[in-house]
């Protein structure tokens, strides 16, 4: 092999001799390390010639090639800097370029968060593993998804989530959430030492989210879905009332189909497969005869289409949920959301007078209040009629609400206080 000496300039001419696909030359300058050599190699077809340093050593007897980085983005004296330290670690018996090949053969982060996503992907629906892989397909272009995932700090990825919530707080605060409960899962299992995300607060600051509606933006609400003026779709109007009356989720709800209902049996109900749920579990809802009459309003519009709740295309309105949540806020103005509508209807049935265990059962959690998973495991009873009775109570008192009858209640009780 030549020796040269290579210089800043030089390093960019040399190239292998003609018919020779490689070369290498070792630095002759006198203070140059040992075993630092420019090795170069051929672009077949192009002409062109790839240059990068590296620094030869022996370890127990092994010849090993250590590289150091290409000409272009490492500086010559830079390059012999790196080689120098590379030799001290050689000296204390370690091998520098056996530590590479180990490190780029180890899981990195964004593999063992995917490793951690396909393990649990059949407890999950197909929703919420849709978004955790579209998560960790961006995490895997990131620096910190490629990092291996034992060699992963704290302050790795306090940097990321940081970055990230510069322009997406929600994003970010998401994207700690997966990784840190990958990382507790990987602990479980021997696959990392400890967790690091350990003592990361949430990097993004969310806005707090309107809590529910009193009665009276309720009733605001309902007569402003009833109201032509509103310029609202029949879907959207069907889909909100449906989500207040039945305290489902908004991805659930507008992904409801025709085929999932049974509108004309004796106990009304519509079936939620596995496949639209938070948890992965099917669930059957017991239908209020007011729920009913929305749902058979809306027939004659959507039924050529999968989904009850279908836009222009067919696709269901889950597909755009800011726009259609913006307009009913602009056209109603009520401070309104989706999940508002979840948190009203929980709270209403409990001032029903309902247990903690059955408003459980109405959201459709996977232990009910009060109950353990256990006795969950062992119960086979669905408390079909049940939660029917209590979907049928809700549903007549919205009806008292958007009439007034509360309100006039509330008055006339306040008055009969104050004769006292």
């Amino acid at each position: 092999m030549p020796r040269v000496r290579l210089g800043p300039r030089s390093v960019f001419s040399l190239r292998p001799e003609k018919r020779m696909d490689r070369a290498v030359f070792f630095d002759a300058t006198e203070s140059a390390p040992p075993g630092f050599a420019l090795r170069t190699s051929s672009r077949s077809g192009s002409g062109d010639v790839a240059r990068s340093y590296v620094v030869i050593y022996r370890h127990h007897g092994r010849q090993r090639w250590y590289r150091l980085g290409d000409v272009e983005a490492v500086s010559l004296a830079d390059a012999r800097e790196l080689a120098r330290k590379a030799l001290l670690r050689v000296a204390r018996g370690e091998d520098p370029a056996a530590e590479r090949e180990e490190s780029r053969g180890a899981l990195t982060l964004a593999g063992l968060v995917l490793r951690y996503i396909d393990h649990g992907a059949q407890e999950r629906s197909d929703i919420t593993t849709g978004n955790y892989r579209r998560q960790q397909r961006a995490l895997a272009k990131t620096p910190l998804g490629k990092i291996p995932a034992p060699a992963v700090t704290r302050s790795d990825i306090r940097e990321h989530v940081e970055a990230l919530a510069a322009t997406s707080p929600v994003q970010a605060n998401r994207v700690l959430a997966l990784i840190r409960a990958a990382c507790r899962w990987a602990v479980g299992r021997d696959l990392l030492p400890a967790d690091p995300t350990a003592g990361i607060a949430r990097p993004g600051a969310e806005a707090p989210e309107r809590a529910r509606l009193e009665d009276e933006e309720l009733r605001k609400l309902w007569c402003c879905l009833d109201s032509p003026d509103a310029g609202l779709s029949p879907e959207v109007t069907a889909a909100i009332k449906a989500m207040l009356l039945l305290g489902t989720r908004r991805t659930e709800t507008c992904r409801m189909r025709w085929e999932d209902l049974a509108l004309d049996a004796l106990q009304p109900t519509w079936t939620i497969p596995p496949e639209h749920r938070k948890g992965g579990r099917a669930l059957v809802v017991p239908l209020a005869p007011a729920v009913v009459g929305i749902l058979k309003a809306l027939r004659p519009r959507t039924e050529k289409h999968p989904y009850v709740f279908a836009g222009k295309r067919g696709s269901p309105l889950s597909s755009n949920p800011n726009r259609w949540a913006a307009a009913v806020r602009e056209s109603c103005g009520v401070e309104f959301s989706p999940h508002a509508l979840r948190r009203t209807f929980a709270r209403g049935v409990a001032k029903l007078g309902y247990t903690s265990e059955m408003v459980s059962r109405l959201l459709g959690h996977k232990t009910a209040a009060g109950t353990l998973a256990v006795t969950e495991g062992y119960a086979e009873y669905d408390f079909l009629r049940e939660r029917a009775q209590a979907l049928k109570a809700w549903a007549l008192h919205v009806a008292r609400i958007v009439a007034g009858e509360e309100r006039k209640k509330d008055v006339l009780a306040m008055k009969a206080k104050g004769a006292k």
